[in-house]
């Protein structure tokens, strides 16, 4: 859809300059006829104070009198088109700039599009962030989290297992910096699936602002496991389900 109105864009566009080039040329033709037309006449009253016949000239002023008013007539429907092209191209302008408004509107719908919705005790804003231990998959995502805002590598990878420590201790840096950087970061806890008494599945949406004002969102279903006592994040992959 898109492709055809930039298409009929140019078509006007390129219409309205051949509107415009046919007017000149037939303007041109009619001063050149008129030129012609003024000499005739200007023979012809002399003609007629001298007292010369003007016969020999009568077929050829009738002539050129045809051609001028066909030219005329020409130019007068041409005029006429050149509007409705003129008036073509506003109505295009129009379209382009209600598409640029609808795009634009578009855009920032997307920008402020809010998250999930879930109940008031699964929302947890940055603001509210603390150590909650380890006790429940809820907790040990906060613990994890507002470790990460006071740069607490220690208690922040005690919420992982020993296979996962290794990799997040390399992206701790990093994720600290982007966590730090705004303050509407939060995580919601859309879903949960107990798989067993020690295997509980977490749906967990992520949003942060990014410094250039960008809305950033994630979700993602992660598996913790129950490790002496600990509900602890793992490398595990979800159930397809």
């Amino acid at each position: 859809m898109r492709r055809f109105k930039l298409i009929a864009a140019v078509l006007v566009i390129a219409g309205l300059g051949c509107g415009l080039w046919l007017q000149h040329s037939s303007n041109a033709n009619l001063r050149r006829d008129n030129d012609a037309l003024r000499a005739v006449i200007a023979e012809l009253r002399q003609s007629q104070e001298t007292g010369e016949p003007a016969a020999a000239n009568d077929a050829s002023t009738k002539e050129e009198l045809t051609e001028l008013l066909r030219l005329r007539g020409e130019v007068t429907q041409l005029r006429g088109k050149t509007n409705q092209i003129a008036s073509l191209a506003e109505a295009n302008q129009k379209l382009l700039s209600s598409m640029k408004e609808l795009q634009s509107s578009r855009t920032n719908e997307a920008t402020k599009k809010g998250p999930p919705n879930v109940l008031p005790q699964d929302i947890h804003p940055k603001a509210m962030w603390a150590y909650r231990g380890y006790g429940t998959p809820d907790s040990t995502m906060e613990s994890i989290l507002s470790a990460m805002l006071i740069g607490d590598k220690t208690t922040c990878l005690a919420g992982f297992t020993p296979e996962m420590q290794a990799e997040i201790e390399k992206q701790f840096e990093s994720a600290v910096a982007d966590i730090k950087t705004d303050d509407k970061a939060e995580f919601r806890i859309l879903g949960r699936q107990a798989l067993s008494e020690d295997e509980m599945v977490l749906d967990i949406y992520l949003s942060r602002q990014k410094p250039n004002g960008e809305f950033e969102e994630h979700s993602e279903k992660t598996v913790f496991d129950k490790v002496g006592g600990a509900w602890l994040v793992t490398k595990k992959q979800p159930p397809n389900n």
